[in-house]
C-alpha cells in the first residue's frame, strides 16, 4: 500500500518496539472555511465577547483523484468533507511529548453515520 501525506506536517509512525517510519508531506489538502458569522455576544467577566458561527465548506483543494493502491493521509476535516472517499485516512493514537505530537501508532477512518 502506498501512503501519500497531504497534511502540513511530517507523519511519523512509532512501532511497539519504538522503531519509527516517517512520511514527509507531499502537498496539502485543505477544506475551505465558510465565512464566519457573528450570532451573538456573551459576557465574560464584564467583557463582551463575540459569539461566532463557523462552518466547514465542502470545497477541498489539493486532494488528488483516487489512485489504486494508494491511501491519502489527510486531516479529519478533509475526511468529513469527502464522505464518499474510502481512500482517506488520518493519524490516530497520537503520541505526545510535553504536549507536542511527535508521532502516531495508527491510521484511522471515522465510522460512517
Amino acid at each position: 500500500m502506498r501512503l501519500v501525506n497531504l497534511t502540513p506536517h511530517t507523519v511519523t509512525f512509532v512501532g511497539a518496539d519504538g522503531a519509527t517510519v516517517t512520511i514527509p508531506n507531499s502537498g496539502i489538502a485543505r477544506v475551505a472555511m465558510a465565512p464566519d458569522q457573528q450570532i451573538g455576544v456573551i459576557q465574560v467577566d464584564g467583557m463582551e465577547v463575540p459569539l461566532m458561527q463557523t462552518s466547514m465548506g465542502t470545497n477541498v483543494t489539493g486532494l488528488p483523484s483516487p489512485q489504486e493502491g494508494t491511501l491519502f493521509i489527510v486531516s479529519r476535516q478533509v475526511i468529513d468533507a469527502c464522505p464518499n472517499r474510502d481512500d482517506l485516512v488520518m493519524p490516530h493514537q497520537t503520541i505526545r511529548e510535553a504536549g507536542i505530537v511527535i508521532g502516531c501508532r495508527a491510521l484511522a477512518r471515522p465510522a460512517l453515520a
